[in-house]
């Protein structure tokens, strides 16, 4: 398989950097941490289109229902449900309003506002994506990927980690298509994401069981210092660990050596009896 080449772009209001596949010119991206949308136009520039650009929303619905509401203005997630029939033009408009005036995630707003139906929406997502699907049900998560990923996140973009192979990071995600989300958790955790189709409901029940006893809170969201510091920790524990098996290894050598040399003198001592 080809690998796919990556660009960076960069959103002029805030600076955040952001990785983009190569080929995705003319897709609009929302910035992680400030929220303007970034349109990516190729590597030799980017347009930038303030967050402010959404209040023309209100206005598209005093014009025909059948005007398709413009793509810079629409997240990743919005568009492909628009496209994909799962939802109309004037329920993601609707959706994005009440983005604008409470805050949150398209996906969880629909789903809150009853616009998408648990099991109609999966087997929609599982005809459409080439993700295979995964039964969260029937496995345990890795209880170290719950530090490095908020629970807000989780639960407004309906993700939930699994486990982890290297730096990859199997993912279950109610929308597998969601690139916006998978570049968000990318940047969090420092993984490749790899994901999985799962069932929305599936997905919250993983999320109130494991964690609970995390310390994560919905209405009080991680600071991005604690975030660093999660992140950190994490590392530290890996390094940690990696150097206590090399000291291990290295104190117990010099006995296992000489446990070695005196076995063979002793079947040489009995070969010659």
């Amino acid at each position: 398989m080809s690998e796919v080449s990556y660009d960076i772009i960069t959103c002029t209001k805030c600076g955040q950097k952001l990785r983009v596949p190569a080929n995705a010119i003319g897709k609009a991206y929302r910035c992680v941490r400030c929220g303007n949308i970034i349109k990516y136009q190729g590597p030799s520039s980017t347009e930038i289109f303030s967050s402010e650009s959404t209040e023309k929303l209100s206005e598209l619905r005093t014009e025909k229902a059948s005007q398709q509401i413009p793509k810079e203005e629409i997240p990743t997630i919005g568009r492909w449900l628009v496209e994909n029939n799962i939802i109309t033009s004037a329920e993601l408009e609707e959706a994005l309003e009440i983005q604008k005036k409470e805050g949150g995630y398209v996906l969880r707003i629909l789903y809150q506002s009853r616009k998408i139906a648990p099991q109609i929406f999966f087997d929609i997502v599982a005809k459409k994506t080439s993700a295979p699907k995964l039964d969260i049900k029937r496995l345990q998560p890795e209880r170290e990927l719950l530090e490095l990923i908020p629970k807000r996140i989780c639960y407004e973009r309906f993700v939930f980690p699994m486990s982890r192979v290297g730096k990859r990071l199997t993912l279950a995600m109610a929308c597998p298509e969601d690139t916006e989300t998978q570049y968000l958790i990318s940047q969090i955790t420092g993984y490749t994401v790899q994901p999985v189709l799962s069932k929305l409901d599936d997905i919250d029940e993983a999320i109130e069981k494991y964690y609970s006893g995390v310390g994560s809170s919905l209405s009080q969201p991680k600071s991005i210092f604690q975030k660093i510091f999660m992140t950190l920790q994490h590392r530290l524990k890996k390094l940690l660990h990696r150097g206590l098996k090399q000291l291990l290894f290295h104190l117990l050598r010099p006995p296992l050596s000489r446990f070695l040399r005196n076995q063979s003198k002793e079947k040489k001592r009995m070969l010659k009896v």
